[in-house]
């Protein structure tokens, strides 16, 4: 659930998988996605790997991408 919540964070803000790596570790977007403080959070290749799969599967819309 995580990583699907991560996906409309990158997109209304711009970031690259590496910038919401660094942004989830900010309490804010930590916990809009369910983490804690204490939470490991995923890191850039996670995303990139996550929304390729979903593209692949032609499940990720457009609009969720920037």
């Amino acid at each position: 659930m995580l990583l699907f919540k991560a996906l409309p964070l990158r997109a209304w803000y711009g970031l690259s998988d590496a910038e919401l790596e660094f942004r989830l570790g900010q309490p804010a977007f930590g916990r809009f996605v369910g983490l804690s403080l204490e939470d490991e959070r995923p890191d850039h290749t996670t995303f990139c790997r996550f929304r390729n799969r979903l593209v692949s599967a032609q499940i990720l819309d457009h609009t969720l991408t920037p």
